[in-house]
């Protein structure tokens, strides 16, 4: 029996569990594809929760309701228009988290994610380091974020989160990235 995981194998056996979730994720799907955002990423890596969801006992995966979609939408736009031709592809690692899984996982207590704002991401590119990570996210925010109200945060390693939220950045390194060092709103 293969594990229900974050893969996309594992997505298709999270799908079976309850007849509804197949349904919805069609729906999702198809929103996705009127809006020619459905090759952002592949659909699976959008819904999954957070990284720890186990540890939290937590699922895989989760769909959002209908009426959040419209933020994933305008965040993975910015994607898709400004991060992907800055960096390459890259693979969502988390999306929208439910408040008892968001709070197990130590998101922030408003965090995008709860509303489907926010998508975490990582570079394919296995030779992208964090500092040119940093820069070229750094700078292309600061040209491109404010006109859009995306937020930009860097965690651990090439980790990294898109929301469209509001305005601000976090966790930088300022020497890596003097992009991200000029004031702006804070998380």
């Amino acid at each position: 029996m293969i594990p229900i995981d974050q893969t996309e194998q594992g997505f298709i056996l999270w799908l079976r569990v309850e007849p509804d979730r197949a349904r919805q994720a069609r729906k999702l799907a198809a929103f996705l594809a009127r809006q020619k955002l459905d090759r952002v990423a592949p659909f699976y890596q959008i819904l999954r929760t957070a990284s720890d969801w186990q540890v939290c006992g937590g699922e895989p995966f989760a769909l959002p309701p209908d009426e959040d979609w419209p933020r994933a939408a305008k965040t993975l736009d910015w994607i898709n228009r400004r991060v992907k031709p800055a960096i390459g592809p890259v693979e969502v690692v988390s999306g929208y988290r439910e408040p008892a899984l968001n709070a197990c996982a130590q998101g922030a207590k408003e965090s995008a994610h709860l509303g489907f704002w926010a998508l975490d991401l990582e570079p394919i590119d296995p030779t992208l380091q964090r500092p040119a990570l940093m820069d070229v996210m750094c700078r292309t925010h600061a040209q491109f974020g404010q006109e859009s109200d995306i937020g930009l945060g860097f965690y651990a390693g090439v980790r990294f989160h898109v929301d469209d939220k509001r305005f601000r950045h976090w966790g930088f390194d300022p020497v890596a990235a003097p992009a991200c060092a000029a004031p702006g709103p804070a998380p």
